[in-house]
């Protein structure tokens, strides 16, 4: 182990401790996460039986907004005369 108390003069400047690419969603561009993140989300519910659909993966690169708009332009609508 070795000592990291940094005494210098411009030890109050803020500095860069660790930096991530910013992940947009895919629809409008806004700021959804660090691309590790979603990689790692997008892994882990690949073998999902809820995420079996087509399409349903790429909702998860979404924002929130984007995600419900897609999902009510993709749905199925039912009539009153098909029931």
């Amino acid at each position: 182990m070795t000592a990291r108390l940094n005494l210098a003069a411009n030890a109050r400047e803020p500095r860069l401790l660790n930096e991530a690419a910013i992940f947009k969603c895919v629809a409008c561009g806004k700021a959804l996460g660090t691309e590790k993140m979603v990689a790692t989300m997008l892994g882990k519910l690949a073998g999902h039986s809820m995420f079996a659909a087509p399409g349903a993966l790429d909702r998860l690169k979404m924002c929130a907004d984007c995600r419900v708009i897609d999902m009510m332009k993709n749905e199925r609508t039912i009539d009153a005369g098909d029931l």
